[in-house]
């Protein structure tokens, strides 16, 4: 830090599978100190399911005990990983000298629960997918939550996006969509996330292979759509991985249900496996379809582009979106998903595209890069004092 005094960084955290390789970029910056705090009123310790290193994790169940974290004057930074109901009233306790910063997930933005609505709107179940019974439950909440959220709930929500200094989207254009809420003040903040760099190689293939479909068992995934989309083809011997070792239980088991797609063996993915181990996984499939319309699986699909793997996408998803502005050779699951495109691995040319394109946009040669920029962003927010 430039006026050589540490920095202490609040973060508020949730039961995500990021926290653990996120935390210790944030624990590698120079000048900061920081604090995790995690509330859970309806659970206990031992029953996080995600985090490897709850030893870090400053645990809470009462908001008033909870609260107070928020106020302590040594705090100079509250950064949200994501946004969940019981964070909207912490702008009651932060004090007005802290910065505030949002890093948003795809669930914040684009989900609903029992006290709020969307914030940004979009057809999140295709066809099929909206016909299951657990899906058609998830849709009239949304529905109920747009009455609710527009007379009650919304409103302790817009006065937390108002104390918001600064947002950290995924996608550039998710931080232009919420530009446009009349509430939303907060500078844009390393856009794009905390981004790991994965010296990968890139893979050409001459033969099709494996094939991966979604990356949980999240209704969001439209798993029932691709599979319809699919199942007509010919695919004997080659295997569909299909991961859902995160997500909804009731979901998992229609998922499970699924044996053999189009003559291929169905390969469910049962647990987490450690990050090198699974991209690998993905870098030896051929092809990769995710259905999701709003932002989702953006590592999975990064991954894919630096290691040689055919995407699919719905042409109104989010992630269709901001992968073709970004450059990149995507293919659409309602014009491209069939036999042909199924059959044949990208070529050469395109392979090294995708590669060096996704390179191009991370803008850095190495880990330690990626560190520096961290660091450089967080310094910024204190250049001008």
């Amino acid at each position: 830090m430039q006026d050589g005094k540490e920095k202490i960084i609040l973060h508020v955290v949730s039961d995500t599978l990021f926290f653990d390789s996120i935390s210790e970029r944030f624990d590698a910056l120079d000048g900061y100190k920081n604090i995790y705090l995690f509330r859970a009123p309806k659970i206990e310790m031992h029953d996080i399911k995600r985090i490897r290193q709850k030893e870090k994790l400053i645990y809470t169940k009462s908001e008033k005990e909870w609260g107070r974290y928020f106020a302590l004057p040594e705090v100079n930074i509250v950064f949200f990983h994501g946004l969940f109901y019981d964070a909207y009233k912490s702008y009651k306790y932060i004090s007005e000298d802290k910065k505030v910063i949002w890093w948003t997930y795809g669930k914040d933005l684009y989900e609903a629960n029992k006290y709020v609505s969307p914030l940004l709107d979009l057809k999140l179940y295709k066809k099929v997918t909206g016909r299951c019974f657990p899906c058609f439950k998830r849709k009239l909440l949304t529905d109920l939550s747009r009455v609710y959220g527009v007379l009650r709930g919304n409103i302790p929500r817009k006065r937390w996006i108002k104390r918001v200094d600064y947002c950290s989207t995924v996608f550039p254009i998710e931080y232009v969509l919420l530009k446009q809420l009349r509430y939303f003040r907060a500078e844009p903040f390393m856009l794009r996330g905390v981004r790991g760099f994965g010296e990968y190689k890139p893979v050409v293939k001459e033969q099709a292979g494996d094939i991966i479909v979604g990356h949980s068992a999240t209704y969001t995934d439209n798993h029932l759509d691709v599979i319809e989309k699919i199942k007509h083809c010919s695919l004997h011997n080659r295997k569909v991985i299909m991961p859902i070792n995160y997500g909804y239980e009731d979901f998992k088991a229609i998922l499970r249900k699924y044996k053999n797609i189009g003559g291929a063996e169905v390969i469910h993915l049962e647990k987490v496996l450690p990050r090198k181990e699974y991209f690998e996984l993905v870098g030896n499939c051929t092809h990769a379809i995710f259905g999701a319309v709003r932002q989702q699986a953006v590592g999975n699909i990064n991954g894919c582009m630096k290691t040689g793997v055919k995407v699919f996408l719905f042409k109104d998803s989010m992630d269709y979106k901001q992968f073709k502005q970004d450059g990149y050779i995507i293919y659409s699951i309602e014009d491209d998903l069939n036999q042909e495109e199924l059959d044949k691995p990208l070529s050469r040319e395109e392979v090294y595209h995708n590669w060096k394109t996704f390179y191009a946009i991370l803008g850095f040669n190495n880990a330690a890069d990626v560190q520096a920029n961290v660091q450089k962003q967080f310094d910024s927010l204190y250049e001008n004092e």
